[in-house]
């Protein structure tokens, strides 16, 4: 049976190999096109274009501008039977029998001749400024507005400021999927059918700030103030390290009416339509990562939110408990978790469902279930589905967890934890683990994918194995396991990744090791912070990155570790 098993999977892997070599030697699959159009796809750090491969076209997503994978298995009933991937059987089969990959191609003359005199007439379209935003365009000579009906639109190309093509499919899937020029479905049906030509802008504001002019506090207190040791770091590395005292966020609980929020994010929308976030107002250079695709922002204190969906959820009432990387381990535990705590504190809510985004992983939950000790209802929402909620409890952040990619990590405002509340989430979470034996296990968290890799991983493992460590890898295990793991640990090896999340559950004094990039914006004051809460004996070791990513996402590059310089290290502890 086992034997079977792994055949089956070998199966499948060589025929995605197969695929995934098909599709890359034509032009119909954009890498950078699908995560733009998926961004749930780039939020979960999948390979675009094996998600295509074995979901997104069943899906009925699109490879890129040209191929149109509802539209193509709607359209060839005999592709949906048989089940195979529809840009996989046009490039196979589709093509050679003449099958389209697109609707457009089946538009008569007279059909488009119609169209053109539609979008003309309706004032929308600028041939001057289509060809100077577009110079592909004029460069090919080609007519402006029949490029823009055949081509553009569908490849969301913008009429700015009088119809955002891209916005307009992205927000109505319908259209996306019918393959319709978007300005045609809008002149035909979407006036109609009020439907927006382009994204909301609205005034951007601080959710303390407006709190405290609106007399919306409930609770506020003085931030708790932490002291950050110069962490231990071996290896080369750029920058100088410092110590010295950092302020955590202030806590406060506001309380909104007619309040509208968004699955797994954090910001929320005033019933006097003012966007809400403090993190957007505080840290808003480009130097900074934004948890939302849907949000840009704007000169003049404003911002573009790109989801228009209408609120079809509607709440009576509910504590919002997001902080915009839900679905993230670690940021449930650090950020989320301990809200409830505070909530908890004031005594105020105890009967007040909690709102939390559909689909958390069950370890999640589970930690969710030690913490929620009122037994509150949760309510789960849709990612990214706006929601009403008449009488919306929010509590605030209580550590500060930004994401740089450029500029140098300020020590005491980039990643500030609070001491205090991870301690409460430590005790809660780790109550029922039996600590009276002493730590004895050595342990190394491997970590076989994903972006941050170690280049020289089976080096590492090998060395490791003779020194007496345990290989663990924590993805499929419960929370209740890797409780006790890390409660048993006395010295841990591990690259840099949510799985260290898990230190909040070792004993004073236990030795941690960590693997990280020599990036120039690598912060190593992530871990040796929360290292601090339980006291532990933590030192980083700095690898040299590999360069396999150069643009913005750089800090999340692979790199490689000094085996000697870690053998080293361990024997000292020992």
């Amino acid at each position: 049976m086992k034997f079977l098993f792994q055949l089956r999977r070998f199966r499948k892997h060589l025929g995605l190999v197969i695929d995934s070599f098909l599709i890359r030697s034509h032009d119909l699959f954009d890498k950078e096109w699908y995560l733009e159009n998926n961004p749930d796809v780039a939020q979960a750090k999948l390979n675009p274009l094996y998600h295509y491969l074995m979901y997104g076209g069943f899906e009925g997503r699109n490879p890129g501008p040209s191929f149109y994978s509802r539209w193509y298995l709607d359209t060839y009933d005999d592709v949906r039977k048989g089940g195979l991937n529809p840009l996989i059987h046009y490039l196979r089969y589709g093509r050679k029998e003449g099958r389209e990959s697109s609707p457009q191609f089946h538009q008569t003359e007279e059909a488009i001749n119609m169209d053109l005199s539609l979008i003309r007439a309706s004032g929308f379209f600028d041939e001057i400024s289509y060809l100077e935003n577009n110079p592909d365009v004029a460069q090919a000579k080609m007519d402006p507005l029949l490029h823009y009906l055949l081509y553009g639109g569908r490849e969301g190309r913008n009429l700015a400021p009088y119809f955002y093509s891209k916005w307009y499919l992205n927000n109505y899937e319908d259209v996306k999927n019918s393959g319709m020029n978007p300005l045609v479905h809008y002149l035909k049906y979407g006036r109609e059918q009020a439907r927006r030509t382009k994204p909301w802008i609205f005034k951007l504001s601080g959710m303390y700030d407006y709190s405290q002019k609106t007399n919306k506090l409930v609770f506020e207190d003085v931030p708790e103030r932490i002291y950050l040791k110069c962490p231990r770091v071996l290896g080369s590395f750029s920058g100088t390290l410092n110590e010295g005292e950092a302020a955590c966020p202030r806590p406060y609980i506001s309380l909104l009416e007619d309040a509208i929020i968004f699955g797994g994010a954090s910001f929320v929308l005033s019933k006097e339509e003012i966007f809400l976030d403090d993190e957007l107002v505080d840290f808003s250079s480009a130097e900074f990562g934004k948890k939302s695709s849907f949000v840009k922002l704007l000169p003049e204190n404003s911002v573009m939110f790109e989801n228009g969906k209408e609120p079809r959820l509607h709440i009576k009432e509910g504590i919002l408990l997001s902080c915009g990387h839900d679905t993230n381990y670690f940021h449930w535990l650090i950020e989320c978790l301990p809200k409830l705590l505070l909530i908890d504190d004031l005594n105020l809510y105890n009967d007040t469902p909690l709102i939390i985004p559909k689909g958390l992983h069950k370890n999640l939950l589970a930690a969710l279930n030690r913490i929620n000790i009122n037994n509150r209802q949760l309510i789960e929402i849709e990612p990214n589905s706006p929601c009403l909620v008449e009488q919306l409890i929010f509590p605030s952040a209580l550590s500060r967890i930004v994401d740089r990619y450029e500029g140098s990590p300020i020590f005491n405002v980039d990643i500030v934890l609070s001491h205090k509340w991870l301690t409460r989430v430590s005790e809660c979470l780790k109550s029922t683990v039996n600590y009276d034996k002493s730590p004895w296990r050595k342990i190394f968290l491997t970590r076989r994918k994903g972006l941050r890799a170690v280049g020289n991983l089976k080096e590492l493992e090998l060395m490791l194995l003779r020194q007496g460590f345990d290989i663990i890898e924590l993805e499929g295990v419960s929370l209740e396991y890797q409780l006790e793991l890390f409660s048993e640990a006395s010295i841990i090896v591990a690259p840099t990744g949510a799985a260290l999340t898990n230190m909040l559950f070792c004993q004073p004094g236990t030795k941690v090791i960590i693997l990280m990039s020599n990036h120039e914006t690598t912060n190593f004051y992530f871990w040796s912070n929360l290292g601090a809460v339980n006291n532990l004996d933590l030192t980083t070791i700095a690898g040299q990155r590999l360069f396999k990513l150069t643009d913005y996402w750089s800090v999340h590059d692979d790199y490689i570790i000094d085996s000697k310089l870690l053998l080293e290290e361990i024997k000292s502890y020992e």
